[in-house]
């Protein structure tokens, strides 16, 4: 271990420079500020003032009488008092018969001898450190005015300075190394004086052990006497020679904004990245000094990333990383087989011990990037991966993963609770398996001890078996509602007992007269499926992120995986109606429905923000009896059951009114449910008399069954007599149901 503790000591000068301004602007003088830090005066009898030492440069006596300059006080040099005067008052300001005339535009010194001739201070001045046309404060006396660290630009001429030394404590600004064995450290100032043969702010040190350099920093201080805290530090100084594969290319984002090559230390120890070249093009080499350098460490698992590299073209190119000896670490070369994706996102690796010129190693992540971290499409190490989608393709049972799986004989496949042999799977497809079986109704997979599955194999979409449930035509969309604003959407229904595949699914509208038609196709469908009994939300949507959409914030439920995105902010659906149809990727019809405003409830007048829900999802989508509107308080229920969701079989044991507790004395739960889903209720309450006190719901939709609160007050707030209350229920039914009045007994005790 290294130590390094020194001291601090220093005494003021008898008499200082305490201000100065070599190069005045127009107008103003120079002037040269002194300062008796003392307790006794001084008498500056045949002191002199002199600037640099030149063969021309003549005595410059301040004066040749009696000039006393207390104790504390201060005294400005100038060759005419009189500017200064006007400039920033009455002084105190002294006259110098022969006052210097320092350089401007080059190194000068300002020197202060008494009268013996000993030097009592100095600085010596240069444009660089002390700019012209600017005067200049000493921050403190008690470090000597050769620093430049000790001034700063400031005006108080014949005062006590405004400049004062720094006090935040002293801090280590960079370490640098020279393999094998030497350390360097510079610090945010200069270091104390004490410090003798060094750089103002660095200390170098060496004998390291094992690559490494123990050092103990205790009691330093900056040239003001502020601490760097005692510490002890580690500092590697060698670092191993990587070989190949021991850094890879692990993500690439290559053409969108602020592209990046990312690159990851898959070792267990560190390496030093500076001078690595990408393409030719090298991380720079920061240098100190007399060969040190500041390293870029690589930590293992670690990740780095190159921001700049010789054009590379969007068809094919080859990248390849190289250590500053050049060896050759990483390369790939990239062609048509590789899926980079829109610009807008990167290409990750998945697995870092895979060869990095398999094109089936990569894949582009589905919204941006993962700069500087985990890749989200990385698969090592992670359990066996659940099949993206299971179906038939070619007379074959497929299964598709996410990412390469490699099938190996501990893998047990069953296909409708039957082992079958595990298929031999090719290395540079393998996530894609082919099992020689053209049929099957559900697949389970053992792998690392764990089933998966039971998973439905999917079939094709044919006609009725995917049916509209659920319309959103006329969303609410208000700038200045606090309510977040609804998409347009469709919600498809599976009614079938499969589960069906949703590739290649697309919408279209009505034929023109020439039997055109427009189409719109989602985002991506590719391994997409629905089970049976479940829904998929066909939503409009510029935004890439699913948080992001219209749809995750109106309706906070719904899953992204129950979602097709198309990319667009509509789906053409108009108020007055249209013909829409669902197509299948072969051009199949699978379901169509012309919609119409007049499905909604009788009471809706404006359908502004309610969607038109199916009653019974397993009818044809043309029927208009099946359709109302829907109940659920958020506007409709994309991605789940239907809030007006009954079957013809289902019956309704409670129909009717019921109210818990009753009696009652703070709060009273009040449960309406009718035979039908489309009832809108008009809820009120009324004392003995007859006399309406409360109204609980004014024509708010029924659905299912909903509960509605009465906290025993009146609508006035007030509180009525504890007896008995009448609730008044009146039901408006549409072209399913009549309309109904119950009635039911309150009883408010307190």
């Amino acid at each position: 271990m290294l130590y390094l503790v020194f001291l601090i000591s220093h005494l003021p000068p008898k008499v200082a420079i305490t201000e100065f301004n070599y190069d005045p602007v127009e107008g103003r003088p120079a002037y040269v500020e002194l300062h008796n830090p003392g307790f006794e005066p001084v008498n500056l009898k045949n002191w002199r003032l002199q600037r640099r030492q030149t063969s021309s440069e003549t005595n410059r006596v301040i004066s040749n009488a009696d000039l006393i300059l207390n104790a504390g006080a201060f005294l400005v040099m100038v060759a005419d008092a009189a500017p200064m005067i006007d400039a920033f008052g009455p002084g105190p300001y002294h006259a110098m018969a022969r006052f210097p005339t320092f350089n401007r535009t080059t190194a000068d010194e300002i020197r202060l001898f008494d009268a013996s001739g000993v030097r009592i201070d100095s600085l010596q001045y240069v444009q660089t450190h002390w700019p012209r046309g600017t005067p200049h404060e000493r921050r403190t006396v008690s470090v000597s005015a050769v620093f430049f660290e000790n001034w700063s630009p400031g005006l108080s001429p014949g005062t006590s300075n405004l400049a004062k030394p720094p006090t935040n404590p002293l801090q280590i600004q960079a370490i640098a190394i020279r393999e094998p064995d030497s350390v360097a450290i510079r610090f945010s100032r200069r270091l104390h004086p004490s410090l003798a043969g060094t750089q103002p702010d660095l200390l170098r040190f060496g004998g390291a052990i094992d690559g490494n350099i123990d050092i103990a920093l205790i009691g330093i201080h900056d040239l003001f006497g502020n601490t760097f805290p005692d510490s002890s530090l580690r500092i590697r100084t060698r670092y191993s020679k990587p070989v190949r594969n021991d850094i890879i290319l692990n993500e690439l984002f290559l053409w969108g904004a602020s592209p990046f090559i990312e690159i990851m230390n898959r070792k267990a120890h560190p390496f030093d990245l500076s001078g690595w070249m990408l393409n030719g093009r090298a991380l720079p080499k920061t240098h100190l000094t007399a060969g040190f350098h500041i390293p870029i460490p690589l930590e293992p698992g670690g990740y780095a990333e190159f921001t700049s590299w010789p054009t590379l073209t969007k068809t094919s190119s080859g990248i390849g990383l190289r250590h500053p000896d050049g060896t050759l670490i990483d390369t790939i070369r990239y062609g048509s087989g590789w899926l980079f994706g829109a610009e807008t996102v990167s290409l990750e690796r998945i697995d870092p011990g895979r060869p990095s010129n398999d094109p089936k190693n990569w894949k582009a992540h589905p919204t941006s990037h993962t700069r500087k971290a985990r890749n989200l499409n990385e698969s090592i190490g992670a359990p066996f991966p659940n099949p993206d989608i299971i179906d038939i393709h070619s007379g074959k049972l497929r299964i598709r993963f996410p990412r390469f799986v490699i099938a190996d004989k501990s893998i047990r496949i069953f296909v409708d609770g039957v082992r079958i042999e595990t298929p031999n799977v090719d290395p540079m497809t393998a996530d894609t398996w082919m099992i020689p079986l053209s049929s099957g109704d559900a697949v389970t997979i053992e792998a690392d001890g764990i089933a998966i599955g039971p998973i439905p194999v999917s079939r094709q979409a044919e006609f009725g078996n995917l049916l509209f449930n659920e319309v959103m035509y006329h969303p609410q969309q208000d700038r200045y509602s606090d309510k977040p604003d609804q998409p347009q959407y469709l919600e498809i229904f599976n009614s079938s007992v499969y589960a069906i595949s949703l590739e290649g699914i697309h919408l279209s509208d009505e034929p023109d007269k020439n039997g055109q038609t427009t189409s719109m196709h989602p985002v991506s469908s590719n391994r997409r499926w629905v089970a049976s009994g479940n829904w998929i939300v066909l939503n409009p949507d510029t935004s890439a992120s699913f948080g992001s959409t219209r749809l995750a914030k109106a309706f906070p439920g719904i899953e992204p995986a129950s979602t097709l995105r198309f990319h667009r902010s509509t789906l053409s659906l108009t108020q007055a109606g249209k013909l829409v149809r669902l197509v299948a990727g072969n051009g199949t019809l699978i379901d169509s429905i012309r919609y119409s405003p007049s499905w909604h409830h009788p009471s809706r007048t404006e359908p502004k923000g309610l969607s038109l829900e199916k009653i019974d999802p397993t009818l044809a989508s043309h029927l208009a009896f099946n359709w109302t509107s829907t109940a659920a308080p958020a506007g409709g229920t994309p991605g789940a059951r239907n809030s007006v969701f009954r079957l013809p079989s289902a019956s309704i044991d409670s129909a009717g009114i019921s109210a818990h507790p009753n009696p009652f004395s703070d709060l009273q739960a009040i449960r309406i449910q009718a035979d039908q889903p489309d009832y809108f209720v008009r809820l009120r309450i009324f004392d003995r008399y007859g006399r309406h006190i409360r109204t609980l719901a004014d024509n708010e939709p029924l659905g299912n069954g909903r509960y509605w609160w009465w906290n025993g007050l009146r609508d006035d707030g007030q509180k009525p007599p504890i007896g008995a209350y009448m609730l008044h229920a009146e039901l408006v039914g549409s072209r399913h149901a009549e309309n109904r009045i119950w009635r039911h007994i309150l009883v408010l005790a307190r």
